[in-house]
């Protein structure tokens, strides 16, 4: 378990999400300071501060690796990092709006995105392209990256929801 302890500040405006490591520890902080914090979850000690060069950041998580971080921006795109040197290694493009939420697949191998745009994307984190960019069932010309899916109707389930 870990103790009861405040983050200390350092964000200069409001904190929009945090994540924790895999082993527990670090923790990992966004705000609409456009910067992300890797803070050592047992002291509350500052390890690092990255940039987003896209603005506001919404959103962040963990790779379960513990490798990589993600998080998503105002611009909606979402970038990856180095969770140990802190670099930013990749962006993808997601949304049309604001990425506010996201979660790493069990191998780190697909990073899901939530936006204010409605809906949920899914993309490759190594080549950054939607695995259905080559499929033929889509109904939009060119290539679909990423693969997107409306949010439900009100009342709806998952198998009412139709690929854009």
């Amino acid at each position: 378990d870990l103790p009861a302890r405040t983050v200390p500040t350092g964000h200069t405006l409001f904190v929009t999400s945090a994540a924790l490591s895999p082993d527990g520890k670090s923790l990992v902080t966004a705000s609409w300071d456009a910067t992300i914090k890797i803070w050592n979850s047992q002291t509350g000690a500052l390890v690092k501060t990255v940039a987003s060069k896209n603005g506001r950041i919404y959103s962040v998580a963990y790779a379960q690796s513990g490798k990589q971080v993600a998080f998503g921006n105002h611009d909606g795109t979402a970038a990856l990092i180095d969770a140990e040197t802190g670099e930013i290694t990749k962006t993808l493009a997601a949304h049309r709006t604001a990425v506010s939420a996201m979660a790493f697949t069990h191998d780190d191998r697909r990073l899901f995105t939530g936006s204010a745009d409605k809906t949920v994307a899914m993309v490759d984190v190594q080549s950054g392209a939607s695995p259905a960019a080559n499929n033929p069932t889509t109904d939009r010309p060119g290539p679909v990256p990423p693969t997107v899916w409306p949010a439900a109707p009100s009342g709806g389930s998952p198998e009412t929801r139709r690929r854009v």
